[in-house]
Parts: structure tokens; C-alpha cells; sequence
């Protein structure tokens, strides 16, 4: 399975990089959205996670060209947010997106199992 991570602070990038590899999946980063897409668009990844504040494209114009993308359009994406921001939370559900995270609750187990959850839901045999 392969995950893309658009990420721009290069710790978080870094630590999930690392864990999801040990995990056996096949990870492409990038540290902005415009490096993202192209990623997005050659890899063809079966999860995305990203920040909503990656520059210069932010996350929000990335959920949109994904799910306008006749490619990548079915690719789940989970949301890395810096914090519980309700009017962002709102912005990225009208959207599209499987499920979020938190980075001042960050805990690498808890991506990885939303990470299993979302392949499960969304993966033609339920692959992980």
C-alpha cells in the first residue's frame, strides 16, 4: 500500500515517514501541496495525508484537485490539522475527506490505525 504524506514541517514528516515504513508501506512525501499533486498524480498513492497548511498550495486546494482528479478522486484523505479549529474542520468536511488528526494530539499508533481503518474501508479487498 502506498501512502503519500504532503508535509511541510520536516519533524512530523520524518517521524510518520519512519513508523509507516516500519509498518511495510511504500511512503512518497513532499513538503508542499504544488510537490504533492504532481506526486499525487504520478504515484496514484492509496491514502493522502495532509496538512492544511502546507504552502504555497494549502491543504484545502489539495482536497479540492484530488477529489476533482478523475485518478485520484476515490483516494481517501486523512487531515493533519495544528489544532481544533472548528471553521476548518467545516471547511475540509464540505470537501471530502475519511478522517483527521490532530498535531497537539499527535500519536503515531493512532495515525497508523486510521490509516489501517481507512485502507479497510475504502480498499477493494479490505488490503491493509
Amino acid at each position: 500500500m502506498k501512502v503519500l504524506i504532503i508535509e511541510e514541517e520536516e519533524i512530523v514528516l520524518n517521524l510518520l515517514s519512519k513508523k509507516l515504513l516500519e509498518q511495510g508501506y511504500e511512503v512518497k512525501t513532499a513538503r508542499n501541496g504544488e510537490d504533492g499533486m504532481i506526486i499525487a498524480k504520478k504515484e496514484i498513492p492509496n491514502v493522502v495525508l495532509v496538512d492544511v497548511n502546507v504552502a504555497p498550495k494549502d491543504g484545502f486546494t489539495v482536497i479540492a484537485e484530488i477529489k476533482k482528479n478523475e485518478l485520484l478522486c476515490n483516494v481517501p484523505i486523512i487531515i493533519i490539522f495544528n489544532s481544533n479549529q472548528p471553521l476548518e474542520i467545516k471547511k475540509a468536511k464540505e470537501l471530502g475527506f475519511e478522517d483527521w488528526v490532530f498535531k497537539t494530539e499527535f500519536n503515531l499508533q493512532e495515525i497508523i490505525q486510521k490509516i489501517k481503518q481507512v485502507l479497510m474501508k475504502t480498499s477493494p479487498q479490505g488490503e491493509v
